[in-house]
Formats: C-alpha cells, structure tokens, sequence
C-alpha cells in the first residue's frame, strides 16, 4: 500500500472517528471484521463500535451466495464496516440498505465535486449500485451476536470497482466500474472519505428512529428500477410457486422490505433474504 493512501486512510481516525485497520493484501477484509467481533465479544465489550477495514488487494472476496467478487490491487474500495448500532435486532438487517445509500451518495458528491457529469448512481435492492445498468459496486452483510448479551455486530463487506479496466469470469457482462463508465480516473481514498462519512451520517439517524423512515424518499429516487415491472424468483421451491411473473416495484418501507405490486393492486412486502429482483430486461 502507498504511503500517501495509508497516510489518507489513517486520517478518517481523526477526522470520521472511526477506528481503521488498514491492510496491503488480505483474503477477506469481512473476515477480517469477523475475527476482531469475535475478540470483541471474548473480551466482554460493551462499547459502541465503528471500524472500517481496508485492504488495498483481497484474495478471496465474496459476493451474495458465495459468488467470488474481483479484488484486484490499487484499483478498488475493498472495506468492511464493523459496527454495533443501538438498534432492535429485527432492525440490523437494514444496514445493508444504509449502506448502500451511502455509497450512492458518495459517488454522487465525487462526482459532483470532479464535474463528472456522466455518472448517475442507482441502487439495485437491496445490495447493488447501478451505473448505466451495469455493477459497480456490491455489498455483503454478516452478523455475530453475543450469546451473552445479545449485542449484534454488523459486518457490512462493501466492493467499489473504481479504477478496475476488465474483468474476467461469470457475470463480467454485467460489471463495470467507475473509470470504464466515465472514463476518468478516480481517487479511491477521497471517495473511500466520503463513502464513511455518508455511512456515519445515516447510521446517526437510524439509531435515532431505530427504522429507515428518515431516508424513505431520498432511496426511492434513486432506486433504478423504481415504478417499473420486475421479475421475482427464490430458491425455495415453494416461495417459488406463489410468485406471479411480474410485479412493480413500488420502493421500500421504513423496515427496508421493497413493496411490489401484484396483479390484483395489491402491495407486498418483499425481505431480501427471500427472494432476488431483475428488471425485465436483463440485470436492472
């Protein structure tokens, strides 16, 4: 790792008050957080905790449902966020939707800032962000509770494609990155800055209202397949069987489900860990 981008990261210590672990090469930065939650609850914490670990090159990253996820050296934003927030526990899994606004938001504030006006950042439900329908960008969420206390850790896995210029393997038709959608070279630790920051934000108001009403309207406005028709599917066999071919997505709840529309008119709450979302044509 340069000494300009760990001198950079060490600085949101100071400046985000997040403690971060930084990393010139590791297999999983989520295995990373896993291991010190583990320390955590072995040494009986009780505190509040907000630690980003960094890596500038993962061997082994994960995406949902085992998928491997490219994590190539100085080209990408490969950090997990470790946290515990003050939250009900049916309320954790609603991180990853945080997260993913804060990344859109990020990007969205970068780009902005660099007058880079061919990027518009979309969130595809509940763990993707969307450029010009391609991937650029995925999150993977884990938890480890205290047997003992109760008290829930977050590990949210978060993998930027910044600079990234190809891609090899399954599913390359869909990936994409920041600099092949807008041709411009981006500055990881200046977005990595903004991304935490984002996520700081947001995570103050969740444990404020303990629910996502306060970003309701901000994440319906940038969810890319908003108001439009989407294909459902489950691997369980028999959620499988109730699902009609088509539904509309009709944005999210204060609880981060995605209402979808039936064809009787009737609105449904959807939870991430049933069933997957596509658009009609294709990955959005």
């Amino acid at each position: 790792m340069k000494e300009t981008t760990r001198r950079k990261m060490e600085s949101m210590e100071e400046f985000l008050g997040v403690k971060v672990h930084l990393y010139e090469k590791t297999d999983s930065t989520n295995k990373r957080a896993k291991e010190y939650a583990k320390e955590l609850i072995a040494n009986k914490n009780t505190s509040r905790i907000n630690d980003i670990f960094v890596a500038d090159q993962q061997t082994e990253g994960r995406g949902r449902l085992g998928r491997n996820w490219q994590s190539p050296p100085e080209t990408g934003i490969w950090m997990s966020l470790l946290t515990n927030p003050n939250v009900p526990a049916e309320s954790i899994s609603s991180v990853t939707l945080l997260a993913a606004m804060a990344i859109a938001r990020g990007v969205k504030f970068y780009s902005l800032k660099r007058s880079i006006f061919n990027i518009d950042a979309k969130i595809k439900w509940p763990n993707d962000i969307i450029i010009n329908g391609k991937k650029i960008c995925g999150i993977l969420s884990e938890l480890v509770t205290d047997p003992d206390t109760g008290m829930n850790y977050v590990i949210c896995g978060i993998g930027v494609n910044v600079n990234t210029r190809s891609f090899e393997g399954v599913g390359i038709e869909y990936a994409s990155s920041l600099y092949k959608e807008s041709g411009v070279t981006w500055d990881r630790e200046e977005l990595a800055y903004g991304i935490i920051y984002n996520i700081k934000e947001l995570m103050r108001s969740f444990e404020l209202e303990k629910a996502l009403g306060f970003m309701i309207e901000d994440y319906n406005r940038v969810l890319v397949n908003m108001d439009q028709e989407v294909i459902l599917s489950s691997v369980n066999p028999e959620i499988q069987s109730g699902l009609e071919p088509r539904y509309i997505a009709r944005g999210i709840d204060k609880t981060g489900a995605l209402l979808v529309e039936n064809s009787k008119g009737e609105i449904i709450p959807i939870t991430s860990g049933e069933v997957s979302v596509r658009g009609l044509y294709g990955y959005t």
